[in-house]
């Protein structure tokens, strides 16, 4: 069985997992969706939501953009974390619980507020 949260804005993913409210929780065996429902955390520090998802013992959260602070929080807590997605939320649970090691592939391990910035001093002039 594995647990997988998806921050919520309406019928999207969420932009940013901060501001998010609203987690739909998918519980998924084998390829196939055996529990699904939303999950509302009030809590508007991002800290607290990540206790509450290690607590519904979320496994992976979908979402937009995240927080370095927020991911760390998130990966220590076990929860692996699929960040910069878009879209429709039946369109990225159709996508993820078909092909869930394929999008954990594309993760990324390195969030892009903390890639390094090309030295623009190394830059030759034209």
């Amino acid at each position: 069985m594995n647990t997988t949260a998806i921050a919520l804005f309406g019928e999207r993913i969420s932009p940013r997992f901060d501001c998010t409210l609203n987690f739909m929780l998918i519980t998924s065996s084998e390829s196939a969706i055996t529990e699904q429902h939303t999950e509302t955390i009030r809590d508007h520090m991002p800290l607290m939501k990540v206790r509450r998802l290690a607590e519904l013992k979320v496994d992976t959260l979908l979402c937009g953009g995240v927080d370095g602070a927020s991911r760390e929080d998130l990966r220590a807590h076990g929860i692996k974390v699929l960040a910069n997605l878009k879209g429709e939320v039946n369109d990225a649970i159709a996508s993820y619980i078909t092909a869930p090691n394929a999008a954990l592939a594309e993760e990324s391990s390195t969030p892009a507020d903390e890639r390094p910035v090309p030295d623009e001093s190394s830059a030759r002039p034209e």
